[in-house]
């Protein structure tokens, strides 16, 4: 039985709330029917991550074969769907089909995420072309393994010269800054298999520096590059956060002007070593309140991620208040705690909506 009480659990956990009632066939007469005139609801749980899922019907009767059938989404595949009953009874699917029992039903899939393959290659950067991989999983995003990570086959020396590492591509025939897709360590999103192929110019170049910065990062196409290079920079805010400042330096504390709007930015390359430094600020929020009977809500009306804000909930005479309903922007709810009258939350990275009842004193 624990293990039948352990699937309805496991779909009340999925966050949605699944109200069953079964139909009723009563005639004007009164009298009840008979199980076999009875239908019974199928409800299908939506939200899961990774896919959905269908069931041929809405209600049968009992004895009904009813089908299911999975859609997985990009970068997902199927692994098991959860048929139980409303009393928690697990019921058997086998070949994407159960019999409907006397009860309601609740339906649910479940999907795996794939694994994907970034495989990184010299490119002809040592003698024996050295190659390393890093697994994503679908959707996920993480910086790429840095060029030091890799170990010393990652380098290119050839007659004696040394080439100089500037990024990856996905193109093996890459010769310049221009070519590269990704610079070294940059966030990737993992939604294919993928070669990355290293990127050397014989040249010499000035390097580019990334300082590391709090809540929120800069990443460029390139780790170095020649004088009139575009080097292209990508900010990536952490949630609730904005950037605030980004400078690029050349040797000698000399500034480089830096062109573009939101998250990507672009400077041309001196002759000189640079540095890229950035800072980010909590970025403010608003906070919206319902219209609301027999009494009144007062707060802030923004505040930054975070932050403790507080709440007064004001009932006209006769009434009292409830505890208030805070909902984020992407409908999750948050909970508030009371001290001495004052009901207060913690801001999350997103705008929130304060809904309050006031009923009857007595």
């Amino acid at each position: 039985m624990k293990k039948l009480i352990d699937i309805a659990t496991l779909i009340a956990a999925m966050g949605m709330t699944l109200t069953l009632c079964a139909c009723s066939n009563n005639s004007d007469s009164g009298s009840t029917p008979t199980p076999a005139q009875e239908k019974y609801v199928i409800k299908v749980a939506q939200g899961v991550t990774g896919g959905t899922v269908t069931a041929s019907a809405e209600q049968a009767d009992a004895g009904t074969a009813i089908t299911l059938t999975n859609t997985p989404n990009i970068g997902y595949i199927f692994n098991k769907y959860a048929v139980c009953a409303a009393d928690g009874t697990a019921i058997k699917v086998q070949d994407s089909k159960f019999t409907m029992p006397q009860k309601n039903v609740i339906v649910a899939a479940f999907f795996t995420a794939q694994d994907y393959t970034v495989t990184f290659n010299a490119n002809n950067g040592s003698e024996t072309p050295a190659t390393a991989t890093q697994t994503f999983k679908a959707g996920e995003s993480k910086d790429l393994t840095g060029i030091h990570e890799l170990g010393e086959g990652f380098t290119k020396i050839v007659g004696g010269k040394t080439y100089y590492f500037v990024g990856w591509s996905t193109n093996s025939n890459a010769k310049d800054i221009k070519g590269c897709e990704y610079g070294d360590g940059a966030l990737y999103t993992g939604n294919q298999d993928i070669i990355l192929y290293a990127v050397w110019i014989k040249d010499p170049v000035n390097d580019i520096t990334i300082s590391p910065s709090e809540n929120g990062k800069v990443s460029s196409n390139a780790s170095g590059a020649d004088k009139d290079c575009e080097i292209t920079l990508t900010i990536t805010p952490e949630t609730g956060y904005k950037l605030n400042t980004l400078k690029v330096t050349a040797e000698g504390d000399e500034p480089v002007e830096v062109s573009g709007t939101g998250n990507t930015r672009t400077f041309i390359m001196p002759d000189k070593n640079v540095t890229v430094s950035a800072t980010f600020i909590a970025d403010e929020f608003t906070i919206a309140t319902t219209p609301c009977q027999n009494g009144v809500i007062m707060t802030h009306k923004t505040a930054k991620c975070d932050e403790e804000v507080w709440l007064f909930l004001l009932p006209h005479d006769g009434y009292k208040a409830e505890e208030p309903v805070i909902t984020a922007a992407d409908g999750t709810k948050i909970s508030p705690y009371k001290s001495f009258g004052i009901w207060t939350f913690k801001m999350p990275g997103q705008n929130v909506t304060i809904s309050a009842n006031f009923v009857p004193a007595n």
